[in-house]
């Protein structure tokens, strides 16, 4: 089973995020993946980042041990969710497509070919415009949207956080597309596709939801 992330330390997490790529590796002469780290975390860095950042990756990987024994693969999902938000341009239409290509990139001859499809294709599942039909994949969108069921005071600082990376969209723009975005989901049967998430986040999700978006619309943005 995967170590556990405590709070969000930075050495507990590359040391985690080492053991993972060793372990998964094909070849094991590869040795420590110093120079996909930095490229990992300079990413995560970046300064116009302010929700997806390390914070995003330390939840992700909580949430995911916390089902680490329900998934058929848990290694190619842990992978997908350390390189699904490596790309982030504000303005970018293809972010999880940049960021498969770079995790695509970086696996190199280190892992088997059927084991990198299945990453790519885990990390095109946080697109988050359809359904998955993989039970894997079902689990890592649950643990992307996971944060939607914080607490209220979470939430908003998590929402405040995502306009800020957005800033030079305007708010007529902006709001209409979160709205847009969190109808679609309040639209389906259930927010979370599987029933650990459901049972843990759904109400609470819907309703930071449907405050979000009364609280919105108060303040005149839709």
């Amino acid at each position: 089973m995967s170590n556990t992330a405590a709070g969000c330390r930075l050495n507990a997490l590359k040391a985690r995020f080492f053991e993972l790529w060793a372990r998964c590796s094909a070849d094991k002469q590869t040795g420590e993946p110093s120079l996909v780290w930095a490229k990992l975390i300079e990413s995560y860095n970046e300064p116009w980042r302010h929700y997806h950042t390390a914070e995003h990756l330390c939840h992700c990987m909580q949430q995911l041990d916390l089902v680490w024994s329900l998934l058929e693969d848990p290694a190619a999902v842990e992978l997908a969710l350390w390189f699904h938000d490596i790309v982030l341009q504000p303005d970018g239409t293809d972010n999880e497509q940049k960021s498969a290509d770079r995790f695509q990139q970086a696996a190199g001859q280190h892992f088997p070919a059927d084991f990198i499809e299945n990453v790519i294709g885990l990390i095109l599942a946080t697109v988050h415009d359809k359904a998955p039909r993989q039970q894997d994949a079902r689990y890592l969108c649950d643990i992307d949207l996971s944060s939607l069921g914080s607490p209220w005071k979470q939430f908003l600082t998590d929402s405040t956080a995502v306009r800020t990376e957005l800033s030079a969209t305007s708010d007529e723009m902006f709001y209409a597309a979160k709205v847009r975005f969190f109808n679609a989901l309040l639209d389906r049967p259930t927010i979370f596709f599987t029933d650990f998430f459901q049972s843990r986040y759904e109400r609470s999700a819907r309703n930071n939801i449907q405050r979000y978006i009364v609280q919105i619309e108060a303040d005149g943005h839709a």
